[in-house]
């Protein structure tokens, strides 16, 4: 859009200019008609400029939805827009379960953010806890049969509360081994990169909720 409307401007100052130079000097005879031409051009020339003026109006209004869609939506108290999705950084420690029951009772749940690093700067830029759950956890999956299987099954082990699967280029450090009656969850640390590190769900601590 800028381009074209530097071309449409171009194009207004050389038909303006090249009418202007098209007018004659007028001689003492014909000096009140040369005056009516000069108005006659100035008058078309500024019913050029409103109509593109108009035009580039509508041109941005039809782009405008599209740029304030999700960067602008607005989030209810206590929550904040935060790229476009809307989360709340708790005050109080809970354990994994009991942090989600809180979120739950928000209308919301436990975050799953699109933008974990902007999640991430949020944070750190909140001056929040180093470590915050959000909501991810480890699930019971049955025992697999064949290699490719387990290799399939390890890598889905790990998943958001919407159900798809935690993408392991988050992970700052390794999957720990399976644990009997020992269920473990994610945090993010704004102190680490990648931000998402494993920890046991009842231990208590800050969590952030997310509005869907």
């Amino acid at each position: 859009m800028p381009g074209l409307l530097q071309l449409f401007v171009a194009l207004g100052f050389t038909w303006a200019f090249s009418a202007a130079f098209a007018i004659p000097v007028p001689g003492d005879d014909d000096l009140r008609s040369a005056v009516a031409v000069s108005k006659l051009v100035l008058a078309q020339q500024a019913v050029f400029f409103r109509e593109l003026i108009n035009a580039t109006r509508e041109r941005t209004n039809g782009c405008a939805p599209h740029v304030r869609s999700e960067m602008s939506a607005s989030c209810p108290s206590p929550f904040a827009n935060i790229m476009g999705e809307c989360f709340y950084l708790s005050k109080i420690l809970l354990t994994w379960d009991q942090a989600r029951t809180h979120c739950l009772g928000m209308g919301a749940d436990l975050a799953v953010p699109r933008h974990l690093y902007g999640l991430k700067s949020y944070v750190v830029g909140q001056n929040g806890p180093t470590a915050s759950w959000v909501g991810a956890q480890e699930i019971e999956m049955e025992e697999p049969e064949a290699t490719d299987v387990e290799a399939k099954n390890e890598e889905s082990r790990w998943q958001w509360v919407d159900g798809s699967v935690v993408d392991p280029e988050f992970f700052f450090s390794k999957p720990p081994n399976r644990r009997p009656n020992q269920k473990v969850c994610f945090e993010l640390r704004k102190d680490r990169h990648p931000p998402l590190e494993f920890k046991t769900c009842n231990v208590p601590q800050k969590f952030i909720c997310q509005l869907y």
